[in-house]
């Protein structure tokens, strides 16, 4: 993961290992061992699920290896900033990957939850929560600007998209009948950050 805020490369190894190297000269600024899982993951993940971190300049936010936990580190040092058990008996959910926003961090799985990132244990919303239907994903969460310049976080579901607002997961618009992604996202008029 390559953040602009860091001017560095973020990388996590599925044997539990993260660092933050520097991309210009490859040097390793800070690495974090963690515990590698010693059976398989509890679920498999599509392929665009695979658990990598992101990373800006105030936040590393990564999934272990065996997708038991949420861990935060610091970018600066690496030292680790909170730890959150998550999987389906918890307010986080089975998160398989994340996305980073300016005050929330998203926690993707079977659902889309939004936590506080000064308080990673507050829930601020979660889709599955507001949804008067199943919530059933059906591809890569994506955070973007709309045409007006409003962001919008991207939820493909198995019927339609939603374009929810980040900062409180309210729908913004629907669309039906998905067709090709091409035409949809000309539709749309959605810019991918």
């Amino acid at each position: 993961v390559c953040s602009s805020d860091l001017d560095d490369v973020v990388a996590a190894t599925s044997l539990g290992v993260v660092a933050r190297i520097d991309a210009a000269t490859g040097d390793v600024r800070w690495l974090r061992r963690w515990p590698a899982p010693i059976r398989e993951p509890r679920t498999a993940s599509p392929a665009w699920q695979l658990p990598s971190p992101v990373a800006d300049g105030s936040l590393v936010a990564w999934l272990t290896p065996d997708t038991a936990s949420l861990v935060g580190f610091d970018p600066q040092d690496g030292r680790t900033l909170f730890q959150l058990a998550i999987g389906v008996d918890t307010p986080y959910g089975a998160a398989r990957t994340l996305l980073l926003g300016p005050d929330l961090l998203y926690a993707i799985g079977d659902d889309v939850v939004a936590l506080d990132r000064r308080d990673p244990t507050r829930v601020v919303w979660a889709l599955s929560k507001q949804s008067a239907t199943e919530v059933r994903l059906r591809g890569e969460v994506a955070m973007g600007t709309l045409a007006d310049g409003s962001p919008a976080l991207a939820v493909p579901l198995a019927d339609r998209l939603l374009l929810l607002s980040p900062r409180d997961g309210r729908s913004e618009e629907h669309t039906s009948e998905l067709q090709s992604p091409c035409n949809l996202v000309c539709r749309l008029l959605l810019e991918k950050k």
